[in-house]
C-alpha cells in the first residue's frame, strides 16, 4: 500500500514568525531510531512504484499514461511481496547475499524469487534453468537470458557478473513468460524488450530493497561462476546444473530469437527545406538454425522524402538491424530521424540515422535501424531532417558458415 498507516510515524511541526516572515519546520522524529530510519528507508523504495510506472511510460508503447495506476500497483505488489518472502525464508535471505553459491544453489534461488515475482503478480510461475554457455541466440550474440520455446526460463551465469544481474535477467525473462499467459507476447518486438529490461532492473531493485529490510543485507554484488569449473560428464559427485541445463538449451529452436543483420552501402541526398535521400548498397544477415550458423547477404534499396535543412551530399552509409526475417521486415514503409556534422568545416560529414521500419501489415513484424553515415557535400556545419521512405531487401544468397551439430552431438551424447 503507497499510503503508510500516520499513527505509525510521529511527524513534528513548528511554526516560526521571523520578522514578519512565516517558516515551517516539519521533522520526521523517525530518523532519530534505526526503526523509524528502516521505515523512512521503506517508503521511500515503496514510493518509487510511481517513479517506476513513469518510466514504463515515458520509454514504451506497451505501457501509457492510461495503464499508470497498474503499473505502480505492480511495483508495489512487487515489493510486498518480495518482502513477505524474504522475511519468512531466511535460507533465500543467504543465497541472494553470497557471491560463491553453486550452480545448483543459484538456481534454486532464482526459481523462488520467479515464483515470488509471478505469484505476487497473479501468474503462474514456470521453471527457471540455469546454464553456463557461449552459445549464441538466434541473433548471433551471446545471450544473458532465454524465454524458449518450452516456456522454460534460461539464466546464463556465464555472462551475468553478480547477483543483481542475475535477477535482473531472471525478472526480464519472467515478464516474457508473464505476457506468454496474457496471450500479448510477441516474439523479437523491441518493444516489448524494452519493457521486460525495465522491469528486470525493477526486480533486481524491488529484491534488494526487500532484503535490505528484511534482513539488513545487500545482493551480492559478485558471482563466483562456479570458480569457471563447468562439468561436463554426469556424475554422482557433480553438480550437473550447468551440464544439463546447456544441452537443453542447445537444442531449442533458436529461431525464437533475434537475427543480427548489417548493411553497408552508398547513400546520396539534399535538401533545401525539402530533404530527399536515395541509397543502395548490400547486406549480410547471421542467424543459428537447426545448429548451423547461417549467412543470408543480398542487395537492397531505399528512397526518402521529408524536411531538413539546406545542404547537398554524397557518400557512404552503414548501419545494424535486429530481426528474425530479414525480407519481410527490411521491406516497406519507414519513418527516419537523424542529422550530420561537418567537423572543422572540412566539407567531409559524420551522420547518424534512426530509421524505425513500420509494421508490416502482412507479417505484422517491425524493427529498428541505426545508420551511420559519412558524406563529402556542401552546407551548414549540423544538419538534421525527418523523413518518411520504402526499402526493398532481395537475398541473393545462403550459405553455412559453421555446423555446430557435431559439438553438440558429442556434449548430448551419453557418455
Amino acid at each position: 500500500n503507497l499510503n503508510r498507516d500516520v499513527t505509525q510515524a510521529n511527524i513534528v511541526t513548528e511554526e516560526h514568525t521571523v520578522g514578519g516572515l512565516n517558516a515551517n519546520l516539519t521533522v520526521d522524529t523517525r530518523m532519530f531510531s534505526e526503526q523509524g530510519r528502516k521505515e523512512i528507508k521503506d517508503d521511500v523504495i515503496t514510493a518509487s512504484a510511481i517513479t517506476n510506472a513513469i518510466e514504463q511510460i515515458a520509454t514504451t508503447e506497451k505501457a501509457g499514461v492510461s495503464d499508470f495506476f497498474n503499473e505502480t500497483k505492480k511495483n508495489v505488489d512487487l515489493y510486498e511481496g518480495m518482502k513477505a518472502e524474504l522475511a519468512k525464508n531466511p535460507e533465500l535471505a543467504a543465497q541472494l547475499q553470497n557471491p560463491n553459491l553453486s550452480p545448483k544453489e543459484k538456481q534454486e534461488m532464482l526459481q523462488t524469487v520467479a515464483n515470488t515475482v509471478a505469484q505476487s503478480l497473479g501468474y503462474a510461475t514456470n521453471e527457471v534453468n540455469v546454464m553456463s554457455t557461449d552459445e549464441h541466440g538466434a541473433n548471433g550474440k551471446p545471450v544473458m537470458g532465454h524465454y524458449g520455446e518450452n516456456q522454460e526460463t534460461y539464466v546464463n551465469d556465464k555472462y551475468n557478473d553478480s547477483t543483481g544481474s542475475l535477477i535482473a535477467t531472471l525478472g526480464h525473462e519472467t515478464q516474457h513468460s508473464m505476457d506468454d499467459q496474457a496471450g500479448t507476447l510477441i516474439l523479437n518486438d523491441q518493444d516489448q524488450n524494452d519493457y521486460a529490461d525495465n522491469f528486470g532492473a525493477d526486480v533486481s531493485f524491488y529484491t534488494s530493497g526487500a532484503l535490505s529490510y528484511t534482513h539488513s543485507g545487500s545482493l551480492a554484488s559478485t558471482n563466483s561462476h562456479d570458480s569457471g569449473q563447468v562439468t561436463t560428464e554426469p556424475s554422482i559427485f557433480n553438480d550437473n546444473t550447468f551440464a544439463n541445463n546447456n544441452r537443453e538449451f542447445g537444442g531449442l529452436d533458436k529461431e525464437k530469437g533475434d537475427d543480427l543483420v548489417f548493411f553497408w552501402g552508398n547513400q546520396g541526398s539534399a535538401s533545401a527545406g525539402a530533404s530527399g535521400a536515395a541509397s543502395a548498397g548490400w547486406f549480410a544477415n547471421y542467424k543459428v538454425e537447426d545448429g548451423r550458423v547461417i549467412q543470408e547477404s543480398g542487395i537492397y534499396h531505399g528512397y526518402e522524402g521529408g524536411a531538413g535543412t539546406p545542404t547537398a551530399a554524397i557518400g557512404f552509409e552503414g548501419g545494424v538491424m535486429f530481426t528474425d526475417d530479414v525480407e519481410n521486415v527490411f521491406k516497406g514503409p519507414y519513418i527516419t530521424h537523424g542529422g550530420s556534422v561537418v567537423p572543422m568545416g572540412a566539407g567531409a560529414s559524420v551522420g547518424v540515422d534512426i530509421a524505425a521500419t513500420l509494421i508490416n501489415p502482412a507479417t505484422n513484424q517491425s524493427a529498428t535501424a541505426i545508420t551511420v553515415s559519412g558524406s563529402l557535400g556542401v552546407g551548414p556545419f549540423v544538419e538534421g531532417h525527418v523523413r518518411v521512405g520504402n526499402t526493398e531487401a532481395v537475398v541473393q544468397e545462403s550459405k553455412v558458415l559453421l555446423d555446430l551439430n557435431p559439438v553438440l552431438d558429442f556434449f548430448g551424447s551419453e557418455k
